[in-house]
């Protein structure tokens, strides 16, 4: 049985102001796409309320790394109170959404993900001991700087807005 490891939990930003809303939305795609993860759109729910539009989006990301180890990633999306409006940039008049932003970044390492060794046979323990241990923690490792590149990234694109 295929075994799911918590490696990425908890990483949330919120943000409040001004924002490119579409910018947004492709900027994480496209990053993670570039770091070839699958990228899966699981939800898109917008509603209408009196205080502005509120949108939820839920990403599912994955990635092989060899043939026992997987990588998965959930990015979601809260966007509350998004109201168009205008700003002036370089004399351009560009389209933005006043609104609330959380978003949170999850990650998991996905080990004996073919199922090859069954559940805790013999041959799964001496074969993560002994033979793929390291690469085991190694790809751990990769994915939990993976995820703060990808925070981190998230963070300066926000910059870009915060006035």
């Amino acid at each position: 049985m295929s075994e799911k490891v918590d490696v990425y939990k908890g990483g949330k930003i919120k943000f409040k102001g001004i924002l490119d809303l579409g910018r947004m939305y492709s900027k994480i795609k496209e990053w993670l796409e570039d770091e070839d993860f699958s990228v899966k759109e699981d939800l898109y729910i917008e509603r209408i309320r009196q205080n502005g539009k509120d949108i939820e989006i839920i990403w599912n990301a994955d990635q092989e790394k060899n043939k026992y180890i997987g990588w998965e990633a959930k990015i979601t999306i809260y966007i509350t109170g998004a109201n168009e409006t205008e700003i002036e940039q370089d004399g351009k008049r560009l389209k933005m959404s006043q609104c609330t932003t959380e978003v949170k970044f999850e990650a998991w390492q996905i080990n004996n993900k073919d199922d090859e060794f069954g559940d805790k046979s013999f041959f799964k323990v001496f074969y993560e001991k002994f033979i793929i241990g390291d690469k085991i923690e190694e790809e751990k490792i990769n994915l939990f700087k993976k995820m703060q590149d990808l925070v981190s990234e998230f963070k300066t694109f926000l910059a870009l807005y915060k006035a």
